[in-house]
């Protein structure tokens, strides 16, 4: 069994390459990061926001080929998903030994469909910051994630979930999201709708229900 492993988490862009209107931090990869850390330590990974950083596929591409990863976990909206498919399309033809995970609302909602594409290998539906560890682990090991709850891969042909997990009830239990590996001032352009930092780079405190 392999002691580490390269990770690349990439938020997409309905419009990348250029500036969002809807700028705001990657919380569920920021998340998924702080649990990686936490749980995981030979996990060496970064993350990539296509929108703050104004990256267009092909540049993506760049940061794939020089960082060489073994695994990509994109995070993405319906909106989004045809940049999915075209990050996915570099990406093997750069590796295609690469696992390519497809997470977020897409994934949760259509994940047969996203898995239609051949060169995405799974799709995790709900949270993601509950099974990262499990499935990391699985490929590591070089084994494949059979009826792994939360997670949809294609086997002989099919697509097979593994079935709902349990969500987190315990939120207090999860470890703080990695905001240092975001540019903080750049979340905080003046176009974004992002209250908490569309002012200076700390966030005020407002209730969310």
């Amino acid at each position: 069994m392999k002691n580490t492993l390269r990770l690349l988490l990439i938020r997409t862009s309905y419009l990348p390459g250029r500036p969002g209107v809807y700028v705001v931090p990657p919380l569920g990869l920021l998340t998924i990061a702080g649990v990686i850390r936490k749980e995981h330590p030979g996990v060496e990974f970064r993350i990539l926001d296509m929108g703050i950083e104004r990256m267009p596929v092909s540049a993506v591409a760049r940061v794939i080929r020089d960082y060489e990863p073994e695994v990509i976990g994109i995070s993405a909206l319906s909106v989004e998903v045809n940049n999915v498919h075209m990050l996915a399309k570099a990406a093997r033809g750069i590796n295609p030994d690469m696992k390519i995970i497809i997470g977020g609302p897409h994934a949760s909602c259509m994940y047969r469909e996203a898995l239609a594409d051949a060169n995405i290998d799974y799709a995790v539906v709900g949270e993601g910051k509950g099974v990262i560890i499990e499935l990391l682990d699985t490929i590591r090991d070089g084994s494949e994630p059979s009826d792994m709850p939360a997670v949809a891969l294609r086997r002989v042909g099919e697509v097979v979930f593994g079935g709902n997990r349990p969500p987190i009830d315990d939120h207090d239990s999860l470890p703080l999201p990695a905001w240092d590996l975001i540019d903080i001032p750049a979340d905080s352009n003046p176009i974004s709708m992002n209250v908490f930092l569309s002012r200076p780079p700390y966030a005020a405190f407002f209730t969310s229900r």
